[in-house]
């Protein structure tokens, strides 16, 4: 009951700000945002709220970028997320890599049904405790949550990743095009597993891969190194984000990433419509510093529109 009321009034706060937000004219946009914010982090449980997203039950932190936009528009990456749904079919087997709090890990479950399977990834205690939470609300028997990173490499080690992304909070990206003071600020120290994608496959007798998706800060290179024997087999159809400075934080080169895809007989398209990109080379030279895009990764022609 408390938390019913603490949810009421969060609701309450959120739709006002919401309403604010779309007027004209802002008077006092700067007090107001600042009031706004100091609601949510006054504790006594103000920022929770649950909420039924097409048909999904979601405990969101309004505090939370993707929580909030979750809230207020049903998904902070909308076209991620009607891309999943063309793709996704009954019976698929996905993996989630980067799962987070699960806000894409659920309608995948939704998705594929109690024939399918749906594998998801996250190795920071904070997003597997919220994750767990959303999955605790609905009552998917297809979910297996994993508590790994995948990379190219099998060992355990002290790593700092960042899940918890503040409204308001600072990209992380300079004008130099590198990762800046505020991502570090942001990040939590973790001790974790790493595991090759292929391992993981071979150790766990999978014997179907349909869809990836991967967004793990610069680590996607190496998530697909570990994994080339897996793609090779399976070819599943692969999202991914495109980021150039996260990627060379993590040593790597996005167009050598994409090389390895198109090595394997990938060719790629807008996560929007499905059209295939011509000229996505000039569309990375063209990002700025703090810039990315995700990208649909197929060997099949997909159907546009």
């Amino acid at each position: 009951m408390v938390l019913m009321k603490r949810g009421m009034g969060a609701r309450l706060v959120v739709w006002l700000a919401t309403l604010y937000r779309r007027m004209p004219v802002k008077p006092l946009n700067k007090w107001l945002a600042r009031a706004y914010r100091e609601y949510l982090n006054s504790g006594n449980g103000h920022s929770l709220v649950i909420k039924n997203i097409d048909g999904i039950n979601y405990e969101l932190d309004l505090r939370e970028a993707i929580d909030y936009a979750m809230y207020v528009s049903g998904s902070r990456e909308p076209e991620t997320t009607r891309a999943l749904k063309r793709l996704c079919k009954p019976g698929d087997v996905v993996f989630d890599i980067g799962a987070n709090v699960g806000s894409h890990t659920l309608p995948i479950a939704s998705y594929v049904g109690s024939d399918g399977k749906v594998y998801a990834f996250e190795p920071v205690p904070w997003a597997i405790n919220r994750m767990s939470r959303n999955v605790e609300l609905n009552t998917f028997a297809n979910l297996v949550l994993e508590p790994i990173a995948l990379s190219d490499v099998n060992e355990e080690k002290e790593m700092k990743f960042r899940v918890s992304f503040k409204i308001g909070s600072k990209s992380g990206v300079g004008k130099d095009g590198k990762i800046d003071g505020s991502w570090w600020d942001e990040c939590e120290q973790v001790r974790v597993r790493l595991e090759k994608l292929d391992d993981y496959v071979a150790s766990h007798e999978i014997n179907r891969l349909d869809l990836i998706k991967l967004d793990v800060d610069g680590f996607e290179g190496k998530v697909i190194r570990g994994g080339l024997q897996t793609l090779k087999r399976f070819l599943p159809d692969i999202i991914m984000e495109v980021a150039p400075a996260w990627t060379e934080m993590r040593g790597d080169d996005v167009r050598d990433i994409l090389k390895m895809l198109q090595t394997l007989g990938y060719a790629f398209y807008q996560e929007g419509d499905f059209r295939p990109i011509d000229n996505l080379s000039e569309r990375i030279a063209a990002l700025p510093s703090e810039g990315g895009f995700n990208i649909l990764a197929s060997v099949r022609k997909l159907e546009q529109g």
